[in-house]
């Protein structure tokens, strides 16, 4: 098959998710034109034991979050597009593997995404960035890989439930989580870290 007329290649990803809160982002872009949280709550909920699931998204030019639930086998509250570049907050109430197919990110996208000035973002970066990047790396004003006008990077810890932040801690960027990133200024500012190389590709198949 195909999506439209052009076969497309489809790499399957995953995410494993605690029991409680955990902060993610798509290792691949969706196939087609969206993913969407009334999509991927229901995949959830279809294959885990979770009872109690939740998605959130920062809106980051109202600095307020927005959510869509779980209710019985219906979602409600907000139908909010996934993107690669952002993280998202998922609740579960119990430990599951989230997997999702996509496409693979074969370059830099231009922007990766587009930040709020003056507040916080919530970001994710789906390929290898060149030289690795770290929390201290997006702050670096030396860095070619720093975010403008970033003051604090923030990573949720599954494990206990609580943030970390550097400055204090410094700590990987990872491919498939989020972290809250606070910008000082005002205004917006794009921002796309060095691509490097694709994430290593598991089976795929053609659709």
């Amino acid at each position: 098959g195909a999506y439209g007329s052009i076969p497309i290649t489809v790499y399957p990803a995953s995410n494993a998710l605690v029991s409680g809160l955990n902060l993610v982002s798509l290792q691949r872009a969706p196939i087609g034109t969206t993913l969407t949280s009334y999509q991927v709550i229901p995949a959830i909920v279809a294959n885990s034991n979770s009872t109690t699931t939740y998605m959130y998204k920062l809106d980051r030019p109202l600095q307020g979050w927005v959510s869509a639930i779980d209710d019985g086998g219906a979602v409600i509250g907000e139908d909010f597009n996934l993107v690669t570049g952002d993280g998202y907050f998922i609740q579960v109430n119990a430990a599951l593997t989230w997997t999702y197919n996509g496409t693979q990110v074969t370059s830099a996208p231009a922007p990766l995404t587009t930040l709020q000035k003056g507040g916080s973002n919530v970001i994710g970066v789906p390929y290898n960035v060149t030289g690795g990047l770290t929390a201290s790396d997006l702050i670096n004003a030396a860095d070619s890989r720093k975010i403008p006008d970033c003051t604090s990077v923030s990573k949720w810890n599954t494990a206990t439930q609580a943030w970390v932040t550097f400055p204090g801690t410094i700590f990987n960027i990872d491919i498939g989580q989020g972290y809250v990133v606070t910008l000082g200024g005002i205004g917006t500012v794009n921002w796309t870290p060095p691509f490097g190389t694709v994430i290593p590709a598991p089976p795929q198949f053609q659709q």
